[in-house]
């Protein structure tokens, strides 16, 4: 057996589970993913997983209804499995909106 043909096989594998890799299946819930993005991300990808899009920084209404929306979720009383982490969710949240709000 070469390498190429590994390699090869491992490809396959992969590409016939691709679906697995990309669906969020190593959070409990959106509530959880969020939580994490916020504590210990930053930047785009952060951004990506949260919602938080240029357009937002254009439209005060729009971000309004993102940041309610986001709080629904990582609320510590929402996640009391979870509530010192949702707590500084909410706090690094509050941050990013601070500077949303900061355009209006």
């Amino acid at each position: 057996m070469s390498s190429v043909d590994d390699l090869y096989k491992a490809i396959v594998v992969l590409k016939n589970h691709w679906d697995t890799f990309q669906n969020d299946i190593y959070f409990r819930s959106e509530s959880a993913r969020y939580i994490f993005a916020l504590t210990h991300m930053d930047g785009e990808k952060r951004n990506q997983i949260i919602g938080l899009t240029s357009d937002l920084y254009d439209d005060e209404q729009r971000a309004k209804i993102w940041h309610r929306n986001i709080m629904k979720k990582i609320h510590p009383d929402l996640n009391p499995e979870n509530s010192q982490a949702a707590k500084e969710a909410m706090q690094n949240l509050e941050i990013l909106y601070g500077r949303v709000l900061k355009c209006f």
